[in-house]
C-alpha cells in the first residue's frame, strides 16, 4: 500500500522534534573503543537476527543505543558525527566495502550486512547518538494503555548495556494517538488533525519537565512535510546520505503543516512506576493540521 498523509506527518514531526533536540546539544559522541565508567565498549555492535529482515544471524549488528545522528551542519560546537562506516576486527570498512558492504540504519542504532560477517567478529562503530532515544513505540514491548506505563522491566537499563534489546532512559516514544479528517474548504480540499502521544521517560522529573517545555514551545510552528519513503533512514538507500540535512529539506519549502496544539500532563499517578523507582515520566500530546492535496 502506498504512503499516506498520515504517515508523511508522522515522519516529518519525528525529523522536526530529533533536529530541535539536536539543537539542544542533547547528544553523546562516541569513537571506536570508547568506553563507558562500567567498561561496556559504547562503540560496539552486536549481532542480532531481525525476521522482518533475514532470519540468519551475521546480517543484522545492533548498538546499545537507538537514535544514531543522521544530520550534518547542526549548529552546534562540537557538532554531531554522522556513521559512514563500520570497523571490522579493527579495519575501517565504508558502505560500499566489497568484501563488507552494508547499510546503516539510524534509527534503529545498528547497521546490516549484505552478506552474513561471522558472530564472533568484531563490529565498532564510530556515530552519535541522541542523549533520549526518540523511538516509534509501535515496534516495542513496552506500552502506555490508559495514559499508565507499564514497564517490562527487563527492558529498561540506565546505563548503556550490552544487552542490545534493552531500552535506553532517557528516552521518548512516540505514537500515533488519535486522528480525524474534515472539510477544508469547497472543492474537495479535507484537513486531517492527528495527535500524537510522546511518553517522556527521565530518572528525575526536572528532566522529564525540561523536554516537555521544548516541545510546548514548538506549539504553532510550522513542519515542513518530507518524504516519508526515507523513514527510517537507511545509508545508502532511499536517497540518503551522511550530507542529510533537516535544514536543508526546509529550505526546499514543500508541503507545509502546523503544531496546531502541544499539552503535558505528569504521571501523578507513581503506582506503577514505583516498580521502577529510578524512572518519571510525563505525556506530550501534538496535534497536527495538515491539509490533503
Amino acid at each position: 500500500m502506498k504512503y499516506q498523509l498520515i504517515d508523511t506527518v508522522a515522519a516529518s514531526l519525528y525529523h522536526f522534534l530529533g533536529h530541535k533536540l539536536l539543537e539542544q546539544e542533547a547528544f553523546t559522541i562516541v569513537t571506536k573503543g570508547q568506553t563507558t565508567p562500567q567498561g561496556v565498549d559504547m562503540s560496539k555492535l552486536y549481532p542480532v537476527v531481525d525476521k522482518s529482515i533475514v532470519d540468519v544471524e551475521g546480517y543484522v549488528w545492533q548498538s546499545s543505543v537507538h537514535n544514531w545522528n543522521y544530520e550534518s551542519g547542526v549548529a552546534t560546537s562540537p557538532q554531531p558525527t554522522v556513521a559512514n562506516g563500520v570497523y571490522v576486527n579493527g579495519a575501517f570498512k565504508a558502505t560500499n566495502d566489497a568484501a563488507y558492504a552494508h547499510t546503516i540504519d539510524y534509527n534503529n542504532g545498528r547497521v546490516i550486512f549484505s552478506n552474513p560477517v561471522s558472530t564472533d567478529t568484531l563490529i565498532q562503530a564510530d556515530f552519535t547518538y541522541g542523549e533520549l532515544s526518540l523511538i516509534h513505540s509501535d515496534s516495542l514491548p513496552m506500552l502506555v494503555n490508559n495514559d499508565k506505563p507499564e514497564f517490562n522491566s527487563s527492558l529498561i537499563n540506565y546505563t548503556l548495556a550490552a544487552d542490545p534489546a534493552s531500552i535506553y532512559i532517557p528516552c521518548i516514544l512516540m505514537e500515533l494517538d488519535s486522528a480525524g479528517d474534515e472539510p477544508f474548504q469547497m472543492g474537495g480540499t479535507n484537513s486531517i488533525h492527528p495527535t500524537f502521544k510522546f511518553t517522556i521517560m527521565g530518572t528525575t522529573q526536572q528532566y522529564v519537565d525540561r523536554v516537555a517545555d521544548l516541545f510546548i514551545s514548538q506549539e504553532k510552528k510550522a513542519l515542513c512535510l518530507v518524504n516519508a519513503e526515507n523513514w527510517p533512514l537507511f545509508m545508502g538507500t532511499a536517497g540518503i546520505s551522511s550530507s542529510y540535512s533537516y535544514l536543508n529539506t526546509v529550505n526546499r519549502k514543500i508541503q507545509i503543516a502546523t503544531l496546531e496544539s502541544v499539552k503535558y500532563n505528569r504521571f501523578l499517578d507513581r503506582s506503577e512506576l514505583q516498580k521502577q523507582p529510578q524512572v518519571f515520566a510525563g505525556i506530550v500530546r501534538i496535534e497536527i493540521f495538515a491539509v490533503r492535496n
